[in-house]
């Protein structure tokens, strides 16, 4: 089940807000702590929290959709811009009910599908995260979740 593409970006609320932050984001290592959750996320059999997307043909029976385009895309470049376009498109719609939080995009196949698993994790899991690969918060968590800090390397 190799993964192809694996990408991280911070995620403000963005719904209605002009002034969000900027969306951040990096490609992520293929190893490591983090690598294992989300390869293990990426491999998993499909639970009660997964869920199939499934966009609807147009009338004249056309398979076109910005969001689906944005995931096809995605799926066939694997790069870091391709996914920012998702990114910003999920702030735009994020209000402040969900908060602040850790956008992985993982493509690559399982069996015989390509596959993108998008998933999203809370700010307050950003701590949780801290013993993995990434310092995920800069120089403190505080600087990093006001102002919308890039995801970085440890050195």
């Amino acid at each position: 089940m190799p993964i192809t593409s694996l990408h991280a970006f911070l995620i403000h609320p963005g719904k209605n807000d002009p002034g969000a932050p900027r969306v951040s984001g990096d490609e992520l290592d293929r190893d490591g702590k983090l690598f294992q959750l989300l390869e293990g996320i990426f491999s998993a059999e499909p639970d009660a929290r997964d869920f199939e997307v499934t966009f609807n043909p147009a009338p004249d029976g056309t398979q076109q959709n910005d969001r689906r385009d944005l995931l096809l895309k995605h799926q066939q470049s694997g790069d870091l811009k391709s996914g920012m376009k998702i990114a910003r498109r999920l702030q735009a719609v994020t209000d402040n009910r969900s908060g602040i939080g850790l956008l992985f995009l993982i493509s690559g196949t399982r069996g015989l599908k390509h596959r993108v698993v998008v998933s999203r994790f809370p700010a307050a899991k950003l701590s949780s995260l801290r013993w993995m690969n990434r310092d995920w918060t800069s120089n403190s968590s505080s600087e990093c979740l006001s102002g919308g800090c890039l995801p970085t390397r440890r050195s």
